[in-house]
């Protein structure tokens, strides 16, 4: 897939990995306990393999620890797609956050360090997030 670029008028050619990889993803473990406390060094990071990635994420709740955070793909390209969805095992809403210094739809850029910056995904849906800037995000819809 080739994404074109044209921020001053110029036009540059970028090759974006291309193929489709459907993986599994097990949650992170949300450092402070409840899903609003969630801060960027939490949670599992998304491999980037591919143009389109499948991750399908087991999230749960084990005596009220929550290990349901995962991570955008950090080396993701510009055009690239991750479609989020909760495996049916899954015990808990599953919890996506940007990597460090980009950002998701209206939310704060992420830090690592502060909250504000993740989307809550409730189990047995699915998300579908585009990368549409270097350091922006954009959720596509949410599916039953």
């Amino acid at each position: 897939m080739a994404t074109i670029i044209d921020p001053l008028g110029t036009i540059d050619v970028v090759y974006n990995l291309s193929g489709t990889v459907l993986i599994p993803v097990t949650g992170g473990l949300i450092s402070g306990g409840a899903q609003g406390t969630v801060v960027g060094n939490d949670g599992t990071a998304i491999p980037h393999l591919a143009g389109v990635t499948i991750a399908v994420i087991t999230a749960t709740n084990v005596s009220g620890a929550l290990h349901s955070a995962v991570k955008l793909p950090a080396s993701a390209d510009v055009g690239d797609v991750v479609e989020i969805y909760s495996d049916p095992s899954s015990t808990a809403d599953v919890v996506i956050m940007p990597p460090n210094g980009e950002a998701i739809g209206t939310n704060a850029v992420s830090t690592g360090t502060n909250t504000g910056t993740a989307y809550s995904m409730t189990s047995a849906y699915g998300l579908i997030f585009r990368k549409i800037k270097a350091d922006h995000w954009m959720p596509s819809h949410q599916s039953a």
